[in-house]
């Protein structure tokens, strides 16, 4: 389909950002040019894992880039979060989207497959709960990362706290929208959302037997019967 082709097409137009921009800012003496090359690497993991026949899907493949893109390239190369007062919401709100969306979707592969017993309820605290640990770890990176390259990614405590804020609200947009979406999808469509997640935990060794059955048998999954 078109829209394929253009994912792909601008998928490669921020490989290649990365590219460019990892030895300008390494020479300009930022470390963010350490994280253009991990958002370079990082953009190829789904092509690594389509390996082992775990097909991400195309649009988180693509967000998964577009984070890494407005954070490195346009946010720090030009200079968009001095120049756009609320930029650097947009980026720790999209990348805590992303980052608790997979987490929310393999706790879920894990609920439905009978690994572990929760309720949509704890599933949605411990999203949430997740998004604030991973923002917090990324403050944590920033704080030494300014301490050790002499940097100044951390202006003031009014801006971690505004970056946990938006983490937060990353992490709550992710566990309301993602456990109701999850929850209201039905056979087929459900086990084609969940499969990646769960070749994915069965390739780090997580026993997963006949997840697909399990999967038809769970009460959110039963197909609607046509009269």
């Amino acid at each position: 389909m078109l829209y394929r082709y253009i994912n792909v097409a601008l998928l490669w137009l921020m490989r290649l950002a990365f590219l460019i921009s990892a030895p300008l800012l390494l020479w300009q003496g930022d470390p963010l040019g350490l994280l253009a090359i991990v958002a370079l690497l990082v953009t190829f993991i789904p092509t690594f894992l389509r390996r082992y026949d775990i097909n991400a899907p195309w649009w988180l493949e693509f967000l998964i880039a577009l984070a890494f893109f407005l954070d490195v390239v346009v946010g720090s190369e030009f200079a968009v979060y001095k120049a756009i007062t609320g930029f650097d919401w947009i980026t720790h709100i999209l990348g805590t989207f992303i980052i608790s969306l997979i987490a929310l979707s393999i706790v879920y592969s894990l609920k439905v497959t009978g690994r572990i017993r929760v309720n949509n309820g704890m599933i949605w605290f411990f999203v949430v709960v997740f998004a604030l640990a991973v923002g917090a770890f990324y403050e944590i990176l920033e704080f030494l990362t300014d301490i050790i390259f002499a940097t100044n990614s951390q202006v003031d405590l009014t801006n971690t706290m505004v970056d946990m804020m938006n983490d937060l609200i990353g992490g709550i947009i992710t566990a309301t929208w993602g456990t109701y979406y999850l929850t209201n999808l039905q056979g087929k469509k459900m086990r084609d959302v969940l499969d990646p997640y769960i070749k994915l935990l069965k390739l780090f060794g997580v026993r997963i037997k006949e997840g697909a059955r399990k999967i038809k048998e769970h009460k959110h999954f039963r197909p609607h019967k046509h009269g």
